[in-house]
């Protein structure tokens, strides 16, 4: 039996979402109990599930916010389960019309009479499962990663009689590429299946420490061969998602996805920012992820522009190419800008570009870690944004050089702001605190504000009174929302 794994287990949140006391109770089966007894303590579970119905079990919004399967928070892994589980206990039937109902099917559990045996599942129950539940699957998670049968399975799934042809529901379809994967599995059997489906969403992740790691798989491999093989289907593909551990320059061939609007993408270099530019300029959500630093494979032409040109949102988390990208891209339908992580603002660009943008951004979040520069030259650039709706700043400053007039500024220049949130800390590790003076004037100065994150000084019983710098023994997060 395999020891328990620690990544399987939901997070902290995740269990607060799962434990979160909603309007009806429901009877809890024991071998539930058993399991969250296992994992969080008896007194936690008996007093504390509480859910809709056990037909959802809340669990769906677990699985779309914190991609916990429903296989792992349900104890169906063997190596997570107090007991073997064979599938043929009424329990099986249970968790099936669960996953069914929820419209998951993630195939980290399937029926094993044996643990360690690849041969040992037992496909006519997944034909069964399949025949029964076919028409109200969404989404399809085939996970070769946590057991060494899983390839098999997919093979069962994928095999001539054409099982995921009967699921005319499904959408969502995931390849999570472990070292059993199957290149030509993926190939000449999933291309096929898509191409008779109505999946429009497309992930492909793997969890390779190097691209050298001879057990395991690059899923930019993976995606070279759907990039061509899906042009067949492309016209339904409308998301598409490459999570790489490692550098990536090669970007699919998207020219064929007429419908494609959304793409999330890491370790992209500047040379596949160029690329995913010149085959998808028609995309309206870009999400880039790690690494992608100033790779040699990058040379500006200044006679050859990078257009987004109805591009809507754009997110780069703990990219060094961010500035770069700000900078080379042109994005004139721009609306939604989220950068975090950043190091640094390289001589004021992203005050510039923020001014530059200021007539269509509505949405920015930043994450600014080490900014030297202290808040007020953003602070001057975000009073340009007369569109903006909502406002998200958090990271490590060296200096604070905000006072609560400077948010009364910004206050009057942002009269549509909907939701503001502020938790910066200095770059010794306190919260900057702002004073009861900056809700009055976010109230007063925009009227439609709904949302207020700042954080406060309760401890100031005059707010024009200054603090030592560095003391904040009161400080903490006030949420209002109204």
């Amino acid at each position: 039996m395999r020891p328990r794994s620690a990544q399987t287990r939901p997070s902290n949140h995740a269990r607060h979402a799962f434990y979160s006391t909603t309007h009806e109770a429901a009877r809890i089966p024991e071998f539930l109990l058993r399991y969250f007894r296992h994992l969080t303590g008896p007194e936690v579970v008996n007093s504390a599930i509480v859910c809709r119905s056990w037909s959802t079990l809340a669990l769906d919004t677990l699985w779309r916010h914190h991609e916990v399967p429903l296989s792992v928070l349900l104890g169906q892994l063997p190596f997570l389960y107090e007991k073997p589980f064979d599938g043929s206990e009424d329990e099986a039937e249970f968790m099936f019309e669960v996953e069914a109902n929820s419209g998951l099917i993630h195939s980290s559990w399937h029926p094993l009479k044996e643990q360690s045996s690849p041969e040992s599942i037992d496909v006519s129950a997944w034909n069964l499962v399949l025949d029964k539940y076919a028409r109200r699957i969404a989404r399809l998670f085939l996970d070769t990663t946590l057991l060494g049968s899983s390839i098999h399975l997919l093979d069962t799934l994928l095999n001539g009689s054409g099982s995921l042809v009967l699921c005319p529901s499904l959408k969502s379809l995931r390849f999570s590429m472990g070292p059993y994967v199957n290149l030509e599995t993926l190939h000449s059997r999933a291309i096929p299946v898509l191409c008779g489906s109505s999946v429009t969403n497309i992930e492909l992740d793997s969890l390779a420490e190097s691209e050298e790691d001879p057990f395991n798989v690059n899923p930019i491999n993976v995606a070279e061969q759907l990039g061509v093989a899906l042009k067949t289907c492309g016209s339904q593909i409308q998301r598409f998602v490459l999570r790489s551990p490692y550098p990536n320059t090669f970007t699919p061939d998207f020219t064929l996805f007429t419908h494609l609007t959304e793409v999330h993408l890491d370790n992209l270099s500047l040379c596949g920012w160029r690329k995913l530019a010149d085959n998808c300029p028609h995309l309206l959500k870009v999400y880039l992820k790690e690494g992608g630093t100033h790779r040699p494979d990058f040379t500006r032409d200044p006679t050859k522009s990078i257009d987004f040109l109805s591009l809507r949102k754009l997110s780069i988390d703990r990219a060094y190419l961010a500035y770069s990208v700000l900078v080379e891209s042109n994005m004139p339908a721009l609306e939604s800008l989220a950068m975090n992580g950043l190091v640094r603002d390289d001589n004021g660009v992203m005050s510039m570009q923020l001014t530059e943008r200021s007539s269509l951004l509505q949405e920015v979040e930043l994450g600014i870690f080490n900014y030297s520069g202290g808040f007020g030259s953003i602070r001057t650039a975000l009073s340009s944004l007369c569109r903006l709706r909502k406002l998200k700043l958090d990271g490590i400053l060296t200096k604070w050089d905000m006072a609560d007039g400077d948010m009364d500024v910004l206050a009057r220049s942002v009269p549509r702001l909907q939701s503001i949130s502020i938790t910066f800390v200095q770059a010794f590790g306190l919260t900057i605190p702002l004073t009861h003076a900056t809700i009055l004037s976010l109230v007063q100065h925009c009227r439609q504000l709904t949302e207020i994150e700042l954080p406060m000084d309760l401890s100031r019983a005059d707010d024009s009174e200054e603090k030592p710098v560095g003391f904040t023994p009161s400080t903490t997060v006030t949420t209002l929302k109204f």
